[in-house]
C-alpha cells in the first residue's frame, strides 16, 4: 500500500475514533468486516502516534490556528492536521513539505472547499514554529 493510501486510511481511521473513541484494533476489525480491507503497518503508526501524541499535537495546532479555537474546527480537518503534524514532529523520513502537500489533497477530497488552504496555513505556521524551536535547541 502506498503511503499516500495510508494517510488516508489513517484520516478514515481517525476521523472515526473522533466519534467513537474506539482503538485502531476496534476500527480495523470493524473496516475489515465491513469490505476487504488491508491494513499496512504505516497505517497503524500513524493513527497510535496521533492518539498518544496528541495532547501536544493539539497544542501546536491551537497556538497556530487564526480567527479560530480549537474545538469549531471540523472534524475532517483536525484529523487530517493531526496526521500532518505528527508527521512533522515524529517521522523524521518523511519530508515537511510532502507530509503538508499529502494534507493539503485529503482536505481536497473530504474537506468543504475552504478548508484546504486553511490547513496549508496552518501547517505551514507550525512547520515555521517547529524550525525554530529546533534551531533554538541547536543554539544552546
Amino acid at each position: 500500500m502506498s503511503r499516500r493510501k495510508s494517510r488516508e486510511q489513517a484520516f478514515i481511521f481517525l476521523f472515526q475514533n473522533s466519534f467513537t473513541k474506539e482503538d485502531i484494533d476496534k476500527i480495523a476489525e470493524t473496516a475489515k468486516m465491513a469490505e476487504d480491507t488491508k491494513i499496512d503497518d504505516f497505517t497503524i503508526e500513524l493513527f497510535r502516534g496521533v492518539v498518544k501524541n496528541r495532547e501536544k499535537i493539539h497544542l501546536y495546532i491551537e497556538r497556530n490556528l487564526r480567527g479560530w479555537k480549537i474545538n469549531r474546527i471540523s472534524r475532517v480537518a483536525m484529523a487530517i492536521m493531526e496526521i500532518s503534524v505528527y508527521e512533522m514532529l515524529f517521522e523524521k523520513s518523511v519530508p515537511v513539505e510532502v507530509s503538508i502537500n499529502e494534507a493539503v489533497e485529503l482536505a481536497k477530497k473530504y474537506g468543504n472547499k475552504d478548508e484546504s488552504a486553511y490547513i496549508n496555513g496552518v501547517l505551514g505556521s507550525i512547520n515555521k514554529e517547529i524550525i525554530k524551536e529546533r534551531q533554538s535547541l541547536e543554539g544552546n
